[in-house]
């Protein structure tokens, strides 16, 4: 029997092959720190979200939902007339259907999901990206009862692995955002002179007194060589040429984190 196409086989969609992994990493870690957002929210026009959960609020006008009412249902809201309740899962209904909107417009690139910001994603729409981090791996959904109503489950999302490892990212992003002299990831030029084993750019006259003859440039030296003696190519000592290794130094990162509940929020920062 011929094995099935492992090709032919359509991937299944997710929130990070839509919205783009960086988008995702971010919604995870506002949701470990929602301080984390830098866009302002004073005097800001209304946002894409809002305009099409209005859009379909305005559709659904007029409309009574009463497939998902009965007299059980109204009694337990504390509601005669459902108005409140209707209104409830009207916007509910809305959100919904503003949020596979949404998603339609970033698959056929109408909106750069970049430009979205996320605080706005997980105010409007936390319980739809909860759903798809889960299917993710990313968040792993538990349910407790209410102590007040125990005939209520409250859900509560609790990190994975996966997550944690964005987490982890982003915290070191905050921890070395403000050191004086990191503005990158990556190797960086100190003002110490010393030794090391990967190639540099740096080319000195050889000096048999610091320098070992592993150093020793052969092309640049017969370069020179070949400037002052073409025929000859007599090889003086002023022609060796040594080539400086980057000096390369360690260092050891100690992070104290504060991971206390009175630490979250705003006091963020000021727990690591």
């Amino acid at each position: 029997m011929k094995p099935p196409c492992e090709v032919c086989k359509q991937k299944e969609e997710t929130l990070s092959s839509i919205l783009g992994e960086e988008t995702v990493s971010e919604i995870v870690y506002q949701l470990f720190n929602p301080a984390a957002s830098k866009s302002e929210k004073q005097n800001r026009e209304e946002s894409l979200i809002e305009k099409l959960i209005k859009r379909f609020l305005e559709e659904m006008r007029g409309e009574q939902l009463d497939e998902l009412f009965d007299s059980k249902l109204l009694k337990w809201a504390g509601t005669p007339s459902g108005k409140w309740f209707r209104d409830y899962l009207k916007h509910r209904k809305a959100k919904q259907k503003a949020w596979e909107k949404l998603l339609e417009m970033v698959k056929r690139g109408e909106v750069d999901p970049s430009q979205i910001p996320v605080e706005d994603l997980l105010h409007h729409f936390l319980s739809q990206i909860l759903e798809e981090l889960g299917k993710e791996g990313m968040v792993d959904l538990k349910f407790q009862r209410d102590w007040l109503y125990g005939n209520v489950l409250i859900a509560y999302p609790e990190f994975t692995e996966k997550s944690e490892k964005i987490i982890a990212k982003k915290v070191l992003e905050e921890v070395f955002i403000n050191l004086k002299g990191l503005r990158e990831i990556g190797c960086h030029e100190t003002e110490e002179v010393g030794w090391g084993v990967r190639q540099s750019y740096m080319l000195w006259d050889f000096d048999e007194q610091q320098h070992s003859y592993d150093l020793l440039d052969v092309q640049e030296t017969l370069v020179k060589t070949a400037l002052h003696d073409p025929v000859r190519m007599r090889i003086s000592n002023e022609d060796l040429k040594a080539r400086i290794p980057y000096h390369e130094t360690s260092s050891s990162n100690v992070i104290l984190i504060d991971a206390s509940y009175s630490m979250r929020g705003e006091k963020f920062r000021g727990g690591i």
